[in-house]
């Protein structure tokens, strides 16, 4: 199996959400590479496509376990031009001319792995491209404990923060009804860091957001828990310790875990192949 290091690295960054997956497993399926996980907190959960048209040769080598992805990554990282992959029982080899590396795989059955990628009815579904909300977020970063709002207004979405320093980006949307708003904090900031194309977000009043990014060799599917008062109350109140709001089945209806995701071009998610 072959593939252009920085295509693989790319794809596996995307899927860290920002380094906060760590422990995951990486299917290598007849499609392609597929990778399904959450955070530690169930805060935030990913699915993630990388087609097998992406590799310069494919092969089907199945379910491998990543004890560190960020570490994993960087090793993919150190190669330049071809990245050959060869898989026995309990260790992966990359190869690029007279330079190799083993890494020792992590058994399967001890990473937990979400079955189900969870499914919500959010009502407004907005364009952007990740360059505008990351270009707001570095501005927006010179607050700390940084929190992003986004709400829906007609015709437009409007991105703020809170804190000392305050910024607002208004971005024109025809497919915008209005009436929709939430807050996110670190894990969002940390989600969105890694992509670069067009996004599509799907937005509800304090419910998950919902992230895809299409390209043509791979599909990313994010979904975010927002910020509630328990978290505020915890900002304001650093000595009161209280848990973290959770995606839990109140908030989400599950369905069975999709393979590929779609864009409309009129900015309305359309469907989600299983």
């Amino acid at each position: 199996m072959k593939i252009e290091p920085k295509k693989l690295s790319g794809f596996l960054k995307k899927i860290s959400l920002g380094t906060q997956i760590h422990e995951t497993i990486l299917d290598f399926s007849d499609k392609g590479l597929y990778v399904l996980a959450k955070t530690s907190d169930n805060v935030c959960m990913i699915s993630g496509n990388l087609h097998s048209t992406a590799f310069e040769q494919y092969e089907s080598i199945g379910k491998i376990g990543i004890q560190d992805l960020a570490i994993f990554t960087r090793i993919i990282d150190m190669f330049k031009k071809s990245l050959s992959i060869e898989k026995t029982e309990s260790i992966i080899r990359f190869k690029e001319n007279s330079k190799s590396i083993e890494i020792p795989l992590m058994d399967i059955e001890f990473i937990e792995c979400p079955p189900k990628m969870p499914s919500i009815d959010l009502t407004e579904n907005i364009k952007i491209p990740a360059s505008i909300l990351n270009s707001f977020i570095k501005d927006a970063s010179i607050n700390t404990d940084l929190v992003i709002n986004l709400e829906t207004i007609e015709k437009a979405l409007l991105l703020s923060n809170d804190g000392k320093y305050k910024f607002t980006t208004k971005i024109s949307c025809e497919t915008a009804v209005g009436g929709r708003k939430a807050s996110f904090g670190d894990q969002f900031i940390k989600s969105i860091s890694t992509l670069s194309s067009d996004l599509l977000i799907g937005l509800g009043t304090n419910l998950p957001i919902k992230i895809l990014e299409k390209t043509d060799e791979s599909n990313i599917h994010i979904l975010i828990a927002p910020r509630t008062k328990n978290d505020e109350e915890m900002v304001e109140k650093p000595t009161q310790e209280k848990p973290k709001e959770e995606i839990t089945e109140e908030k989400l209806v599950e369905e069975p875990v999709v393979e590929e995701l779609s864009i409309a071009t009129d900015n309305k998610v359309v469907g989600e192949d299983a």
